[in-house]
Parts: C-alpha cells; sequence; structure tokens
C-alpha cells in the first residue's frame, strides 16, 4: 500500500495536523461573536496542535524536529487551516476535493509499488527451466511467495542472471506516502547494460520506467541492476533487496527458497 496516513516516523506529519489545528484556532480567536462556546473549541483546538507538536518531536526524535522545511510547512499548513475553518463552505470544502483528486492521481502514479520496510526483503523468485551453452529458459515471479502469484517465462541469452528494480525515493515532506523509499521489481536480465532483448521483463513495457510523479520536486528515480549467479539446470533463486539508511537500496540474488 502506498499511502499510509498515520506515518509516525517523520515529523511532518505531526506537524502537518498540528498546523492545520492552529490555523483553526487562530480563526476561532479572529471571530468577534462566536457566543460562549468560543473559547472552549480554541482550547480543544489549541490542545490537539500543541500535543500534535509534541508528537512530531519525541516520537520520531528531537533531530528530525530541526529540518528546516517543518518551519515552511507549518506556515503553509496554518494558513491553510485558518481558511478551511474561517470559510468552510467556500474554502475548506473545495480545498478537500481538490486535496482528494491530487492524492488519487499521485496514488495512479505510483500504483504497483511498494515501501521498502526494514533492511531486506525478498521481491522475487526465478526458476531455471533449462540451461544451454547460448540460451537459458527461465521463469520469473513478484512477491515472496515462491511462484504464488502470476508468472512469466521466456529465453535469454546465456549468462549471469541479474535482477533489474526500479526505486523511487521521496522527499520526507511526502509524509503521506507509506515509505520514503518505493520499489517495482522489473525485470531480470543477462546483461549489465540497458537491453532489452537480454531482458525477461514483468512489467509491460509502456509501464516501464520512472512513473510521472518522478518529476514532481523531491521525488527521484533510479533503475538498480544488482548482483547475480550464474544459473545452473532447474535452480531456484531468490531476488532479494537490502535498504541501507540512510537511502541505498541493493539487489542481489541468492540460491534457494524459502
Amino acid at each position: 500500500m502506498v499511502f499510509d496516513w498515520v506515518n509516525v516516523s517523520t515529523p511532518f506529519s505531526w506537524c502537518f495536523v498540528a498546523a492545520i489545528f492552529l490555523g483553526g484556532a487562530i480563526s476561532r480567536i479572529s471571530r468577534r461573536s462566536l457566543g460562549s462556546g468560543r473559547w472552549t473549541i480554541v482550547y480543544i483546538y489549541l490542545t490537539v496542535s500543541v500535543g500534535m507538536a509534541a508528537g512530531g518531536l519525541f516520537v520520531p526524535g528531537p533531530a528530525e524536529f530541526l529540518d528546516i522545511r517543518l518551519a515552511y510547512l507549518v506556515a503553509v499548513c496554518t494558513v491553510i487551516g485558518y481558511f478551511a475553518f474561517r470559510y468552510a463552505v467556500r474554502f475548506g470544502v473545495p480545498l478537500a476535493l481538490l486535496a482528494a483528486i491530487a492524492l488519487t492521481i499521485f496514488g495512479i502514479g505510483l500504483r504497483g509499488w511498494a515501501p521498502i520496510r526494514g533492511s531486506s526483503t525478498v521481491i522475487g523468485h526465478v526458476r531455471v527451466l533449462a540451461a544451454a551453452d547460448n540460451r537459458v529458459d527461465l521463469e520469473l515471479a513478484r512477491g515472496a511467495d515462491s511462484f504464488g502469484g502470476a508468472a512469466v517465462s521466456g529465453s535469454l541469452p546465456n549468462g549471469s542472471i541479474l535482477p533489474v528494480v526500479e526505486v523511487v525515493r521521496l522527499a520526507k515532506y511526502y509524509f503521506f506516502v507509506a515509505a520514503p523509499v518505493l520499489y517495482r521489481l522489473e525485470a531480470v536480465s543477462t546483461s549489465m547494460s540497458p537491453d532489452t532483448s537480454r531482458e525477461l521483463s514483468v512489467l509491460d513495457r509502456s509501464a516501464a520506467g520512472a512513473p510521472f510523479v518522478a518529476s514532481l520536486p523531491g521525488i527521484g528515480y533510479d533503475r538498480i541492476v544488482g548482483t547475480g549467479v550464474r544459473p545452473q539446470p532447474l535452480g531456484e533463486y531468490l531476488i532479494e533487496l537490502d535498504f541501507l539508511p540512510p537511502g541505498t537500496v541493493r539487489a542481489r540474488l541468492t540460491a534457494g527458497s524459502p
């Protein structure tokens, strides 16, 4: 799942909520006649705001809280919160609809991508059906389950089998995404150089490559060719992805099956 609306590992998600309610509190204070319940609502909004700000400080850690981009986020979201609470019908509702549309388009752009969680994960399996001097017949499947889903098969020029993985890296202010690094298994290859004639892909060729969201600020795209093995007849191999903070991703092919 690409989106994660409770991503507590980054202060950006905490400060986003804190700033929205801070703007709501300011909008209530700025009204001249709200009745006797004005300050009660203000206190509730400020309590939520301060509580979320404290969470952003202590849960991810104070070091994460020193990012200057947090100040920009708080300033912008405080203004948004002010107008959203002050003019709910004229500003708040249209803004919510626009945000929903933008997030839907963003999610479509990252359909098929998965977040990297933990330091190592199995992302695919390769089975050697036959190996000759010049050709090797392979079967490739995505996912942690050994050929539990749809698999593709084909023949490639013989050589070491190398995993090809696409990686998208996102800046911290994309706090609504489940992880700062997303991956997608593209293919296995018998060449270190890009050569579709030596690749067996699990993706449609029109779908491969950088997603359109990679053109947005703070989003980068990489195509990684990992380390491989020489194919053995009837051998089965795991495609593993290693994540080494602060952002290094390595792909490798290892012998064996779970």
